[in-house]
């Protein structure tokens, strides 16, 4: 069996008054593309089924089991990435100059309803082209002048490979590796992670991500993070700023 897609994050373009989601992807083996969303599709993962004559009842996933993968252990701890998380952005923000951000609990709201959203539609925008942070911002009366978000997915229980020993973050065009996960991530190593992705692998996104976290205009942030272990082990992450 072929490499597997292990992460992406998503591009919305207008063109001709049209809106298309195009997404960019990396598989096992560090390479990267994208792909328009219409060619996308849902899959039903595999269950796992029991291995005949092991004599243990131990089980596999058969859609691993022809890569020979072992499957990372997780475990989510929210607050343990939310302060990460934006320790490193301050950090960052000081470096250039800028003043580090605080965490507002509203923000911090509608940061957790969206992370639970983009788990199922991973969107800025409402069917009638309308961002979900504006609309959520307006339900909660926050006043502000700008306002902003960013979304990003990550595979913290990324396979590792036996056979080459790749895992998600490795990148053969990137000798930094910022943004790779160590196996058996912590909640605060998912969040640098994440933050190294928006800051320093934003190039095709034209660098929108990363000029929205450093933008001098925002004072308030909110961070929050959703994982289904027994979906898709995908981590699904939320930043909302505000002035």
């Amino acid at each position: 069996m072929g490499p597997k897609v292990t992460g992406y994050y998503a591009a919305h373009i207008t063109k001709n008054g049209k809106r298309a989601v195009y997404y960019k992807f990396k598989t096992t083996y560090g390479s990267t593309g994208w792909v328009w969303n219409g060619w996308l599709k849902k899959v039903t993962k595999t269950t796992t089924k029991t291995i005949p004559g092991s004599g243990n009842n131990s089980s596999v996933d058969k859609s691993n089991a022809g890569d020979n993968a072992a499957i990372h252990a997780f475990t989510l701890n929210q607050s343990e990435y939310v302060n990460a998380f934006l320790s490193e952005l301050n950090q960052e923000r000081l470096k250039r100059g800028l003043s580090g951000l605080k965490l507002d609990v509203t923000l911090t709201q509608i940061a957790k309803t969206r992370a639970s959203e983009i788990s199922v539609n991973f969107t800025h925008y409402d069917p009638s082209g309308v961002t979900y942070v504006s609309k959520y911002a307006k339900q909660y009366g926050i006043n502000y002048s700008i306002l902003g978000e960013v979304i990003t997915q990550n595979y913290p229980t990324a396979p590792t490979n036996r056979n080459n020993g790749e895992t998600w973050g490795e990148d053969t065009d990137d000798t930094s590796s910022a943004a790779t996960l160590p196996k058996n991530p912590t909640s605060a190593e998912l969040a640098h992670s994440d933050l190294m992705t928006y800051l320093y692998d934003d190039a095709s996104s034209a660098w929108g991500h990363r000029d929205n976290l450093l933008n001098s205009k925002y004072t308030n942030i909110g961070i929050a993070v959703s994982y289904n272990s027994s979906k898709d082990r995908n981590s699904y992450s939320v930043a909302d700023l505000s002035n």
